[in-house]
C-alpha cells in the first residue's frame, strides 16, 4: 500500500451529506485507451458542476489499476465543505473511494456500480482524514493498464 502524507490547502472533515452524482459512462474495454491525461480530463468533466457551485478545485493524486490501493492523509478544517472526484481513462474498470476520520471511522464512500467515484461531505472538525482510492483490479473485462486522477473541491460551509 502506497502511503502519502498531504496537507491540503483546503480542509476536510466529518461527513454530513453524501450526494451521489450520476457518473457512469459506457465504455468499451476492447477499444479502451489508457492515459493519465484522459483520467485528468475525465475528472475535470466531473469538476465542472462543482466549480459552478463555487468550489475551488485542485488536483490531489493519481494512480493506476496495476498497483496497490492509493491511501493518503489529507488535512481538513472545520466549517469547510468538500467534494472528492475520481476521474478515469477508458482502460480502468472502476474505482471505489473511501474517506475515514482520524479514528478510522468511515465518513464517506462511493462503492456504487459505476466507473467513476464522487463523494461530498462537510467538515465537523479540524484535523486529518484518510482518503483511499481503490481501483478494482479483478474485473476480467479490463486487463489493460488504466489510470485514475483525484481532484478535491473545497468551499466554506453555507455557500
Amino acid at each position: 500500500m502506497k502511503m502519502i502524507r498531504l496537507f491540503s490547502l483546503l480542509p476536510v472533515i466529518a461527513m454530513t451529506a453524501l450526494h451521489p452524482v450520476s457518473l457512469r459512462a459506457d465504455i468499451l474495454p476492447s477499444r479502451a485507451e489508457s492515459s493519465p491525461t484522459l483520467a485528468r480530463n475525465d475528472a475535470r468533466k466531473i469538476a465542472v458542476k462543482f466549480r459552478a457551485q463555487g468550489y475551488a478545485i485542485a488536483p490531489v493524486a493519481a494512480g493506476d489499476n496495476k498497483h496497490s490501493t492509493l491511501e493518503f492523509v489529507f488535512e481538513v478544517n472545520k466549517g469547510v465543505d468538500y467534494v472528492l472526484m475520481v476521474g478515469i481513462d477508458e482502460a480502468i474498470g472502476a474505482v471505489d473511494l473511501y474517506v475515514k476520520d482520524e479514528s478510522g471511522n468511515m465518513i464517506a464512500q462511493d462503492t456504487r456500480d459505476l466507473s467513476r467515484a464522487c463523494v461530498e461531505f462537510a467538515s465537523s472538525y479540524s484535523g486529518t482524514v484518510t482518503i483511499v482510492v481503490d481501483p478494482l483490479k479483478n474485473d476480467p473485462r479490463f486487463t489493460k493498464l488504466g489510470h485514475f486522477a483525484l481532484l478535491v473541491g473545497m468551499q466554506n460551509a453555507g455557500f
